[in-house]
Formats: structure tokens, C-alpha cells, sequence
């Protein structure tokens, strides 16, 4: 029985606040949202980090939330998402960006048995929450019960 003792990788992304800002590295317009999708997508199927778990930090809520709030937000997250259906709300903002991170992860997920022991958490964050510790705490617990029971052969 092979054994994957791989402490989890923490990944925070302020990239919630700035989905209608792009950055131009080399001259190259990206969406923010769109380039930290990128960059999460290659940190999932990196065959370094196969069987690594990942607790991923969607920060800035609170200027997301001020951005849902002001009247066409949702348009806004169109305009850069033309496949976003979700209403003028926080709720459906949060979920539509949830569910591209998920859609990577199991893209890859249902490819290969290699990324049996791979978790995804996620947790919407504010950098002056003082609740995030705790989010931290409850995920990095589940990982390392997660692992104990692997090395065990019980999952």
C-alpha cells in the first residue's frame, strides 16, 4: 500500500474583489479572475503536487460583496463571464466562482486514480475576519485525519 504523507498546500487568492480588473503582464490582457483560475489550474495538475491537498482562501469578500451590492454587479461579472447566469447577489456571485475552481478540480480528478488522495477546501475569506484561523485549523485537522486513516489503510 502506497502512503501519500503530503502536508496540505495553503493557496490565497485575493481574486474576488478584482473580477473587473485586468493585469497586462507582457503587454497581454487578463482578467484577474481568469489568471488566478490559470494559475489554480496549474498548481491541480502539477504531477509534483498530485497528492497534495489544498486549502484555497477566496479573499476579499467583503469588497466582492460591496461590488454585488451596487446596481449591474452581476453584468459586470458577465461582461468579463459571459457564462455567469447567477442574479445582481453576493450568493450567486460566490457560487458561479466556487464552481470554476471546482470545475478544475474535477476535471482532472475523474481523469486519473493518481488524484485519489487530493482534497479541495475552500473557504470565502475576509483578511480582517478573525474567524479565518479557525477555518484553518478545521481544515488542516481534516487533512492530517485524513492521512493518519490512509497510512492505516482504513480510506
Amino acid at each position: 500500500t502506497h502512503t501519500h504523507t503530503h502536508p496540505p498546500l495553503y493557496v490565497a487568492s485575493s481574486l474576488l474583489s478584482p473580477c473587473n480588473v485586468t493585469h497586462t503582464p507582457a503587454n497581454k490582457p487578463q482578467n484577474r479572475l481568469r489568471e488566478s483560475l490559470s494559475l489554480f489550474e496549474g498548481m491541480w495538475k502539477n504531477r509534483f503536487l498530485r497528492n497534495v491537498s489544498v486549502i484555497l482562501f477566496l479573499n476579499k469578500q467583503d469588497m466582492l460583496e460591496l461590488k454585488m451590492q451596487r446596481s449591474g454587479a452581476g453584468g459586470r461579472l458577465k461582461q468579463f463571464f459571459p457564462e455567469y447566469n447567477g442574479e445582481d447577489n453576493l450568493d450567486s456571485a460566490r457560487k458561479f466562482i466556487l464552481k470554476q475552481f471546482e470545475d478544475i478540480r474535477d476535471a482532472y480528478d475523474s481523469r486519473s486514480e493518481s488524484f485519489k488522495f487530493k482534497t479541495l477546501y475552500t473557504h470565502f475569506t475576509c483578511a480582517v475576519d478573525k474567524n479565518n484561523i479557525e477555518r484553518v485549523f478545521e481544515a488542516s485537522r481534516d487533512i492530517l485525519i485524513r492521512l493518519s486513516l490512509q497510512r492505516m489503510a482504513i480510506l
